[in-house]
């Protein structure tokens, strides 16, 4: 006996590689279709203004690296300019609707849709320049020892 006969007879081996192709295939199959499945019952996300949270996070993240004499310091600060930050929030979401609604326009209007566009780049940045005035405001008001910790921290970065 050779070592040819006892080898697997290439149509059954080419059957075999098919057989394990199907398999691999059908299981990515049933992987993709889980993850999409997963996607599609996962809850929205929250329509709130990205900016909006992401100023919450800011200050939430300095609240958490100050002593709390300094934190008081920071929350006095967000209050006082908290009714100018939601307006310029509910600002912002309305030049967002008004581009949606320009948008969804039969016949564009470039020159209306680029100047709704516009509102809302300027909406952002009104927006993004009252949270750096909250922190300047708390930066300049904290003690030295706690403001040069912040810098510390971040010139470790």
């Amino acid at each position: 006996m050779t070592s040819t006969d006892t080898a697997v007879p290439a149509p059954a081996r080419r059957s075999m590689l098919f057989k394990l192709g199907l398999i691999a295939s059908i299981c990515l199959n049933v992987a993709l279709a889980s993850y999409i499945a997963v996607n599609l019952q996962a809850p929205e996300p929250a329509t709130e203004l990205p900016l909006l949270r992401n100023a919450q996070q800011l200050i939430k993240t300095l609240e958490d690296r100050l002593p709390a004499r300094d934190a008081e310091i920071l929350h006095e600060v967000y209050r006082t300019r908290q009714p100018e930050l939601l307006a310029a929030r509910a600002a912002y979401q309305h030049a967002r609707a008004h581009v949606i609604v320009v948008a969804a326009q039969p016949n564009l209007d470039r020159e209306q849709f680029r100047a709704a566009i516009s509102d809302v780049r300027d909406k952002r940045i009104r927006l993004g320049d009252l949270v750096t005035d909250i922190v300047q405001d708390t930066v300049e008001r904290i003690s030295p020892e706690t403001r040069q910790k912040l810098v510390d921290r971040f010139r470790l970065r």
